[in-house]
C-alpha cells in the first residue's frame, strides 16, 4: 500500500464516519401514555367497541374510568409498541392525518358512535395490514381492559378457576 492509498483512505474513513454520526437517529423519548385528547378519543371509541358487552348506558358512564385504565396499560407496553402507538394517535390528531386514515377532517371523538362504528368496521377489513393493525392498536387495549376486570366476568359466566390446594 503506497503513502497516498493509506491517506485517501484513512480520510473517506473519517468522513465516512463523521457523516455516519452526524445522520445517526437520535433515540425517540417514549411519550407519557396518553394526553387528554387521546383519552377523549378513547372515550369515544369505548362505547363502539364494546357494544354489546354491556348497555349502553353504562358503557358510557365507565368510558372515562376505562380510558384511565387503557393509559395504564398502554405504560406497560414495549417502548416499541407504545412509539407505534403514538404515531397512529399523533396522526389521528392531526387534520391531514385524520383525512388520510379516516376520510373525514372531524376529531374522532366528536364523531357519531354510528359513524365510529362503521370506520373501525372498515379498518378491521381492510386491504392494508397497515391500517388492520391501527384497528387491533385501538380496539386491543380496550378489550383487554374491559375482559381483564373481574367485575365484568360475572356478565360472561366465567367463573376463574380456584387456585386453592384441591387435591
Amino acid at each position: 500500500m503506497e503513502r497516498r492509498q493509506f491517506i485517501y483512505g484513512t480520510l473517506a474513513s473519517a468522513t465516512a464516519l463523521s457523516l455516519g454520526i452526524a445522520f445517526w437517529p437520535e433515540p425517540v423519548s417514549i411519550p407519557a401514555p396518553l394526553d387528554e385528547a387521546q383519552q377523549w378519543l378513547f372515550v369515544a371509541l369505548i362505547p363502539v367497541v364494546l357494544e354489546g358487552a354491556a348497555p349502553a348506558q353504562r358503557l358510557e358512564q365507565q368510558a372515562p374510568r376505562i380510558a384511565v385504565a387503557v393509559a395504564d396499560l398502554i405504560a406497560t407496553l414495549p417502548p416499541g409498541v407504545r412509539q407505534q402507538l403514538a404515531q397512529l394517535l399523533g396522526l389521528l390528531q392531526q387534520k391531514l392525518g385524520r383525512l388520510v386514515l379516516t376520510g373525514s377532517m372531524l376529531p374522532l371523538a366528536e364523531q357519531q358512535p354510528t359513524l365510529l362504528s362503521q370506520l373501525l368496521d372498515d379498518w378491521r377489513f381492510h386491504f392494508l395490514e397497515l391500517i388492520r393493525t391501527a384497528y387491533a392498536g385501538l380496539r386491543d387495549p380496550i378489550m383487554a381492559v374491559w375482559y381483564g376486570d373481574p367485575a365484568n366476568w360475572s356478565a360472561l359466566n366465567y367463573q376463574p378457576p380456584s387456585l386453592g390446594g384441591a387435591r
